[in-house]
Parts: structure tokens; sequence; C-alpha cells
């Protein structure tokens, strides 16, 4: 399915929905940001990306590295995002930076819509949130060979890490918390 496709598709299910938060999760490449930054413009929604939630270098413990999910900083993402996502006022969080464990300020501005965006963004733990302020969630799939080209293209230096590491660890949060069964929309 091309990306104007799927804008189109979400695009219909917001109008029936009028749902505040729109949470894209999906494989990787295959297309979360670009269809996050397509609503954006479309919209004028600000994004909250979940890349900003990975898990900080001290709680990367083999215990939580091996919970399905369990490397991204939920509990961060509870505390400072979701009491405040859905609501329409300003709000700010903080970024983690993978390169150094630095942490700096990031503000969400006002919308009527907001939009997360990244894989882990339907993990269980934000089920409940989702559901209560009645977002419109979105799953994003890709054909494995697709997924490798893109990857590929993107980050040609990470590709061992994303076919040893970092898609099987997704692949396993897919498959063991039914992210993609829980999504309103798959596409």
């Amino acid at each position: 399915m091309e990306m104007e496709q799927k804008l189109d598709k979400v695009l219909a299910a917001l109008q029936e929905t009028a749902a505040p938060v729109i949470v894209i999760d999906g494989m990787c490449g295959s297309g979360k940001s670009t269809l996050a930054r397509a609503l954006s413009e479309q919209l004028g929604a600000p994004e909250i990306h979940m890349d900003d939630f990975f898990l900080p270098f001290d709680l990367r413990t083999r215990q939580r590295l091996q919970e399905k999910g369990g490397n991204i900083h939920y509990e961060r993402f509870e505390a400072e995002v979701l009491p405040f996502v859905g609501k329409q006022e300003t709000f700010s969080y903080r970024k983690f930076h993978c390169s150094d464990g630095s942490f700096s300020p990031l503000v969400c501005g006002e919308g009527k819509v907001r939009i997360v965006e990244g894989s882990y963004s339907l993990h269980p733990r934000f089920r409940t949130a989702w559901q209560r302020m009645g977002a419109l969630t979105v799953f994003l799939s890709i054909l494995e060979a697709e997924q490798l080209r893109r990857l590929e293209q993107r980050n040609p230096d990470l590709m061992e890490n994303f076919r040893t590491r970092w898609i099987p660890m997704e692949n396993e949060y897919f498959a063991a918390c039914q992210v993609p069964e829980n999504a309103a929309l798959r596409l």
C-alpha cells in the first residue's frame, strides 16, 4: 500500500472517530515516521517520537531487555507523556540521546490532535490509556525484503544490528503483546 493510501485511510478513520491522538506502531522501515510527518503536515498536529524514550543505559539490565517491549522507557513515557497527550495544552517532556545518554527538554505544542509514532508506542502498558482517551491506533507492516532494502538504504552501517537484534526484538514484542491485533487500523 502506497503512503498516500495509508494517509487517506488514517484521515478517514480520524474523521469517523475524532480521536485526539493518533498512535502509529509497526515494523521498522514500514513508514511510521513518514506517515506521522505527512499527518502532522496535513493536520498541523505535533509529533511525539518513541525514539526519544529508548531505555537509558543504567536501566538496560539483562532482565529488562528480555522483557518483551522492555527496551523502551515506558515508565518515563507514562509519567511525562500519557497524562498530557490527550489534552490540547502544551506540555514538555525529555528526549533521551542514545549517543551520549543525556536528556534534553522538548515541548509538545498545542493541537486538537497529537501523533505518537514509533515502535513500542502500542505497548500493552499504554493500552488502557489509549482506549480511555479514544486514540486512533495504527499498525504498519511491510514485507521482509522491502524492509531490509529500506533499512539498508537508510542505515547501511547498522544493518547487522537491525538483522540480529532490533528486528527480532520488535517481532517478539509484536507477537507476545499482540500488537497488530490490538490496533484499530492495520496497514
